[in-house]
């Protein structure tokens, strides 16, 4: 079965060099059906999340100490459900607002030997058929150890 085409594009009112607990996050999004014949969407979500790649102990037995298996890892902060059940027609656009707020505090995860590649992002996700697809994520920029 082929990939539909949808296009994706997301727009962040004011972003800041950095965001601390607590700040609003808002701004627009929307998706535009390529596909010469209409798509049903039966999702378009946000979340809002922290993730991290973990050393995974159960797999890393039996490894050189230079070698480790990383698993991604991630915490979620909220989700922002877009529309549901939703058909979209050749060529049409839809567009939506979005507001979401960094959480209250977040301990990075920093300990070179267990943890890398920690941050936070806000994902896009479609889902059509039975699938959920990533259209797209906002990185945001943070400073380590920041609390309300």
């Amino acid at each position: 079965m082929a990939k539909k085409k949808i296009d994706f594009n997301y727009q962040v009112n004011n972003p800041q060099q950095l965001y601390y607990p607590l700040d609003k996050i808002n701004g627009q999004v929307s998706l535009t059906n390529r596909e010469p014949e209409e798509i049903r969407l039966k999702k378009f979500y946000a979340i809002l999340f922290e993730g991290w790649y973990q050393v995974d102990k159960s797999r890393e037995r039996g490894l050189t100490s230079s070698s480790k298996f990383w698993d991604w890892k991630t915490k979620t902060h909220g989700k922002l459900l877009f529309c549901k059940g939703r058909t979209l027609a050749p060529n049409e656009t839809i567009e939506f607002e979005f507001e979401m707020h960094m959480p209250k505090k977040w301990k990075p995860k920093i300990k070179k030997r267990k943890y890398k590649g920690w941050r936070f992002n806000i994902g896009f996700y479609h889902k059509t058929r039975m699938k959920s697809r990533k259209a797209g994520s906002f990185l945001i920029p943070v400073e380590f150890g920041r609390q309300a």
